[in-house]
């Protein structure tokens, strides 16, 4: 799983500079910045908050404008709310995915504590300005 990670962080940070991307992504799971929040929102915020964030995940449920994602292995309890603007265009890419497939996706945090939600039985996190980020043959890479 972590080669897969490193591999695919490579390539996004490789890409996204041709695509007029000036800084580059923070590579997370989505338990990791769950987690960061339920311990120190404060320290989560200088982490996570406004910087362009890089997760990879496997497509649990799709919206018009929205994708729900889980950590690869992870559980239903623990997710993402990835939004896409509506003049993005990838719109019509979220059109063409299934539940189950793998996905990479890059969003902001805006207002963590509208963002960031821990509930009992479940905990999610919203990111904002989505894109998805090409995955090359993504049954081919090692875990």
């Amino acid at each position: 799983m972590k080669k897969l990670l490193a591999l695919l962080l490579l390539f996004v940070l490789l890409v996204l500079p041709a695509c007029g991307g000036s800084k580059k992504p923070v590579s997370a799971t989505i338990n990791e910045i769950l987690s960061a929040y339920k311990e120190n929102g404060a320290r989560a915020d200088e982490m996570y908050k406004g910087k362009t964030l890089f997760i990879l995940g496997v497509v649990t449920e799709i919206q018009s404008s929205s994708v729900r994602v889980i950590d690869v292995g992870g559980t239903t309890s623990q997710f993402l709310l990835a939004y896409f603007d509506a003049k993005s265009k990838d719109l019509k890419k979220v059109a063409l995915l299934d539940v189950g497939d793998m996905i990479a996706v890059t969003g902001r945090i805006k207002n963590a504590n509208f963002d960031i939600n821990h509930r009992i039985g479940d905990s999610y996190m919203r990111l904002w300005d989505c894109a998805l980020v090409p995955l090359e043959n993504p049954e081919e890479v090692p875990d």
